[in-house]
């Protein structure tokens, strides 16, 4: 079975601060910055298109696509979970 792919966005300090509280529920945090995990991203539109995989308060899940502007944007890297995780420091390489 095919590993689906994930896409991780890290947003620059910059970004955190204007986007405010609006992006704050769909962040994680690790040491080398605030990021969302999509499950699709499209970057050739005027803004950063990404789509997130996300639950209500109780439980259930829903989709919820966003449009980001690109000078926010630190970094987009794409992978399966566990190995997309490694590569950009979401988890330590030695799990």
């Amino acid at each position: 079975m095919k590993e689906e792919s994930i896409w991780g966005v890290v947003f620059t300090n910059n970004g955190l601060e204007e986007l405010g509280e609006e992006i704050q529920p769909y962040l994680s945090e690790e040491s080398h910055g605030r990021y969302i995990l999509c499950k699709e991203v499209d970057m050739s539109q005027p803004y950063l298109r990404v789509l997130i995989d996300y639950q209500y308060s109780d439980g259930s899940p829903f989709e919820i696509e966003m449009y980001i502007p690109h000078r926010y944007i630190k970094l987009v890297a794409v992978g399966t979970e566990e190995k997309l995780k490694k590569a950009i420091g979401f988890i330590s390489n030695n799990k």
